[in-house]
């Protein structure tokens, strides 16, 4: 097994596997392991010395979030609330939003 950094992969005995940040960030707070985890869920138990960043050159590769809805037009409060939060929280590198049936990238939010 490897730990895929970008731009090398570091072997490792994989002890567990979660898909979930929080509970991964609990579980690493309680002295369960290393975890790769996001800055957005780290950074205050970083700043607070409660966790130790390891390897800090090295990055996880990006992952990507789709917001899928069934139109932008009699939109509900709460979708758009919602989608401006995604906006607002999560750093846009490659994307932004799309139309319904649109294909390809956009490279800054609508």
């Amino acid at each position: 097994r490897y730990w895929p950094l970008l731009g090398e992969h570091l072997p490792c005995q994989r002890m567990m596997t979660c898909n979930n940040i929080t509970f991964a960030r609990e579980a690493t707070l309680a002295g369960a392991g290393i975890f790769g985890l996001p800055v957005m869920i780290s950074e205050e138990a970083v700043r607070s010395g409660r966790l130790v960043e390891l390897l800090p050159e090295a990055r996880l590769p990006v992952g990507e979030v789709y917001a899928i809805y069934p139109s932008r037009r009699f939109q509900a409060m709460k979708v758009k609330t919602f989608l401006d939060f995604l906006i607002a929280s999560l750093p846009i590198t490659r994307g932004g939003l799309l139309e319904p049936g649109a294909v390809g990238l956009l490279t800054s939010p609508a």
